[in-house]
């Protein structure tokens, strides 16, 4: 595992024990807002997988205490050059939809950072295709080709285990793991897509990814703070008796 993915881990770890470790009964009454945002992690993508460009935004909006709907899309355009055996460029649109629901119990009555779980359904628009490719063969010789440009959907269901932590006012820095399934299987009869945007490698009925993002709250509504009920000591006749001969032997 990577030093820097290790490091996030253990951070997100140690302040999801520290909140759970400072907790009180406060219960907040109106704290919902919503979320616009944007995946970082699609940034280092280009620089390490040079054929990739990718760009991912969302949003969430609050429902009740613990549930958030979540809207997420972007794009995805895939460009890999490898002469003389084959060009392949494709391009797409994707959307996801689903929900959270936050497992972290409020430490007080603005509290927001989240420790969350949820499920997406996501779907993929994108065309592919082959301009050229050669096939060697020492036997029955070369062959050369091309495959025409292509239209395809893909449908595909995932589940998101994720944490967000306000730094400043507002503004949260997350990150989320998500295995994915994909439900689409007539991506192609020859070749698939190298690449669904939204979804990862198209030759592959399961992925992972993990994202890293950044957003910023949009406040709808302000959380009325319930401090908690002190716990007020009564006293039972039987201590009054004790009380009242204690207060008799003093007298004497």
């Amino acid at each position: 595992m990577p030093r820097t993915l290790r490091s996030i881990i253990i951070n997100s770890i140690g302040l999801l024990l520290l909140s759970v470790t400072c907790h009180a009964q406060y219960r907040p009454d109106s704290l919902y807002g919503g979320r616009l945002g944007m995946d970082l992690s699609r940034i280092p993508m280009h620089f390490l997988v040079p054929e990739r460009t990718d760009l991912e935004l969302n949003a969430d909006l609050q429902l009740t205490d613990k549930l958030f709907a979540v809207l997420e899309g972007g794009w995805n355009k895939t460009v890999i050059h490898n002469k003389p055996v084959f060009d392949y460029n494709s391009s797409g649109y994707f959307g996801r939809l689903g929900v959270d629901y936050n497992f972290l119990k409020p430490a007080y009555a603005h509290e927001t950072t989240i420790v969350y779980g949820g499920i997406r359904y996501g779907m993929a628009n994108m065309n592919y295709a082959i301009p050229q490719y050669q096939i060697t063969d020492s036997t029955w010789g070369n062959v050369t080709g091309s495959l025409p440009q292509r239209t395809v959907t893909a449908y595909w269901i995932e589940l998101v285990v994720g944490m967000k932590v306000e730094v400043v006012k507002n503004l949260f820095l997350g990150w989320s793991m998500r295995p994915r399934i994909l439900l689409s299987q007539n991506l192609g009869t020859l070749v698939r897509p190298y690449i669904i945007p939204g979804y990862g490698k198209g030759v592959n009925n399961a992925v992972f990814d993990f994202n890293y993002s950044v957003s910023y709250k949009i406040p709808l509504f302000r959380a009325k703070e319930h401090p908690p009920k002190l716990k007020t000591e009564t006293k039972t006749p039987k201590d009054k008796q004790v009380q009242v001969k204690k207060t008799a032997g003093s007298g004497s």
